[in-house]
């Protein structure tokens, strides 16, 4: 997976842009962010760091899809510019017409953003990247599915035990 790199102006990132097609979402998207960050191990390494977090005001595609949240990871040299190092952007329409699926979009988003050994930022890939009919004829055939697949089984298992 190669790194995205962010190219948003200064103003849009300040909210200062009236025409952008961002707007600033620090203010609603910031501190449930720092509870996930707070209560995930995986996640840990984020403590600290500058997460800056947008809306996307116009809906995002890649590859002919609708895409619902993007990580990014700002260039070094933007260091001089601003202490951010990744940029969250999140569909501003989805956010508010789905209020009960905020926090899987937005953890989502977050374990794409990582550290390296260094303390450098890192883009952080998918743990599966499988096609459903692969799944359909063949079941859990490789290893990376094979840990999905038990991750459903302990979330189909923790949701009969919620259950009343």
């Amino acid at each position: 997976m190669s790194d995205t790199v962010i190219n948003v102006t200064m103003d849009e990132l300040e909210g200062r842009n009236e025409t952008a097609k961002f707007r600033d979402g620090q203010r609603e998207i910031k501190p449930i962010a720092e509870r996930l960050i707070e209560g995930s191990e995986r996640l840990g390494g984020l403590e600290g760091l500058q997460i800056k977090y947008l809306f996307a005001k116009d809906e995002m595609k890649s590859k002919g899809k609708r895409v619902l949240g993007k990580a990014c990871k700002f260039p070094e040299r933007d260091r001089l510019l601003h202490p951010f190092r990744f940029c969250i952007i999140l569909d501003e329409r989805f956010w508010q017409d789905f209020p009960n699926k905020r926090e899987p979009l937005l953890l989502h988003e977050l374990l794409h953003c990582g550290v390296n050994d260094e303390g450098d930022p890192v883009l952080v890939p998918h743990d599966l990247e499988e096609f459903g009919e692969v799944v359909r004829r063949y079941g859990a055939w490789a290893n990376d599915v094979v840990l999905f697949d038990r991750q459903l089984e302990l979330f189909a298992s923790e949701q009969r035990k919620a259950a009343p």
